[in-house]
């Protein structure tokens, strides 16, 4: 909790900064809105440590899996930087239903599976023109996104029963910095088509089933999120 605490705030400090050292005479009037559908690949890693009889311990993969996902965002231009607009955007993504990525230990006995929900985004933007309707934008930004966890071990192996599947189910909310770059093509004076691709890689949290005295089950998950989305926006 304490590091999400501190990279939300390092996020917020971002944005303050971008307002408040821009100067006045540079500030841009535009500010903007926008929607964005795309498609997100997610997968990770995860750190198991198990104490048991025959189980095994280590650094394992996510399978990837494809999700959809639809978006928000507002942003506004504050300064400029040789003749390059530099803009700070809010987003909120609502990631849909398209399967889990998950590791396996032990032919399918233990298992630990994620499924990303929703994730609000903070971002930097700085713009370069290609020509008069084409431009090129780097982006880097603070995520903070909730995910569906689900860890498995056998019912022998625990000190509180689980449900009937054998597993425990948590949400956990992970920060992640992401990078990325947007092309934007100017249709008109208002509006405005855009491709981004981004990468997230998430700072892990530790997890923890009830397992007996002597035995040991904790898990660390880092998701790892490539996305590529199309979208419009609209100065205001």
């Amino acid at each position: 909790m304490n590091v999400t605490k501190k990279y939300l705030a390092f996020g917020v400090a971002l944005g303050v900064l971008a307002f408040s050292s821009a100067d006045a005479k540079n500030i841009m009037k535009d500010s903007y809105v926008g929607a964005n559908f795309g498609f997100a690949s997610v997968g990770g890693k995860t750190k198991t440590d198990v104490t048991d009889s025959g189980a095994e311990s280590g650094s394992f993969k996510v399978s990837t899996h494809t999700a959809k996902q639809v978006g928000l965002m507002v942003g506004r231009e504050v300064a400029m930087v040789n003749d390059m607009p530099v803009a700070v955007e809010l987003s909120f993504d609502r990631h849909l239903n398209g399967g889990e990525g998950s590791t396996v230990i032990d032919d399918n006995v233990y298992k630990t599976s994620l499924k990303q929900r929703w994730t609000f985004g903070l971002h930097g933007l700085l713009t370069k023109a290609i020509t008069n309707e084409l431009s090129v934008s780097a982006k880097l930004g603070v995520l903070y996104s909730r995910f569906d966890v689900r860890q498995r071990l056998p019912h022998d192996q625990l000190s509180a029963p689980l449900n009937a599947a054998g597993s425990k189910d948590e949400k956990k909310n992970l920060v992640a910095i992401e990078p990325g770059v947007r092309f934007t093509y100017a249709i008109n004076e208002c509006w405005n088509a855009y491709l981004e691709g981004t990468y997230a890689r998430y700072f892990g949290k530790t997890l923890k089933l009830p397992a007996a005295a002597d035995e040991k089950h904790e898990t660390k998950v880092s998701p790892v999120i490539s996305a590529i989305k199309v979208g419009m926006s609209y100065k205001i």
